[in-house]
């Protein structure tokens, strides 16, 4: 992606974000792909913080507009549920209130179960979102008084180098 594609990416999260209700989310987006291969975006929280990095495929331009908008505001929502998340994630599991099996069981059945309603919630609500103008430099996208926070796009580490 060009910088200007970044550019246009990091508005178009911060305009979806604040509609979502997540204005006081800091947001930085990684031009470093997703840890899993098969995915077109991830988020990474920072724990104890309302602040995710977020990664995109390398081919995230070259995906149907559908498909860009709808990997955006689910990862989006995933911001939502971080707090319950860190409820198995961490107070169960690093506080040693469970044994490894156990824990590792209700970690896989949480995590998939919050999967299937992240993935209800963006189909339900994602085509309410306009897609990403990828010919624009992000014009429109900024909203006086709508978010403390820009999206920070940190591309000194590109795809390339990798």
């Amino acid at each position: 992606m060009t910088d200007k594609d970044w550019e246009v990416l990091g508005k178009y999260i911060r305009a979806r974000a604040d509609e979502l209700g997540l204005s006081d989310w800091h947001i930085v987006l990684k031009a470093e792909p997703p840890e899993d291969n098969e995915a077109a975006a991830e988020i990474h929280p920072v724990e104890g913080r309302k602040w995710v990095n977020m990664r995109v495929a390398k081919d995230f331009r070259e995906l149907r507009p559908e498909e860009q908008r709808y990997a955006i505001i689910h990862e989006l929502i995933h911001c939502h549920f971080q707090s319950a998340v860190d409820i198995i994630r961490l107070d169960l599991f690093e506080e040693r209130l469970l044994a490894h099996d156990t824990y590792a069981a209700i970690y896989a059945s949480f995590r998939r179960q919050m999967e299937y309603g992240v993935d209800g919630l963006a189909v339900a609500i994602g085509c309410s979102f306009p897609l990403i103008e990828w010919n624009t430099a992000g014009e429109g996208l900024d909203k006086p008084g709508g978010s403390r926070w820009d999206v920070y796009v940190e591309t000194q580490v590109g795809y390339d180098e990798l």
